[in-house]
């Protein structure tokens, strides 16, 4: 691991009745702190199934074989997530990850 980036692991507390059980990491999302907070790499090639309905919100559906259902990353900055170099690569201050399996969703 690179001196840039963490790791942490743990639990999602959740109601009676889940069952569901996904992983991280996810290769072709990549989060690294920087400017004070989490700044998300999105590699739209490796994870095309995606959509930004708005430019501060990015959901990637069925990421790879983790798992999740979907998971939903939110910047409330003005510039949001963009394809800056026209790589497929978005990237932006992040500021909320939402993650979704079929029984849960962890905020």
């Amino acid at each position: 691991m690179s001196p840039d980036t963490e790791a942490k692991n743990e639990y999602v507390r959740t109601f009676l009745g889940a069952t569901g059980t996904a992983t991280i990491p996810i290769q072709g999302i990549l989060v690294i702190p920087r400017y004070g907070g989490g700044f998300l790499l999105y590699n739209a090639t490796m994870l095309p199934d995606m959509v930004t309905p708005d430019p501060t919100v990015l959901t990637a559906f069925h990421p790879g074989s983790s798992r999740w259902q979907n998971i939903t990353f939110i910047s409330r900055d003005t510039v949001g997530f963009t394809d800056t170099y026209g790589n497929t690569t978005y990237m932006g201050n992040l500021s909320q990850v939402v993650f979704q399996t079929e029984d849960v969703t962890a905020s």
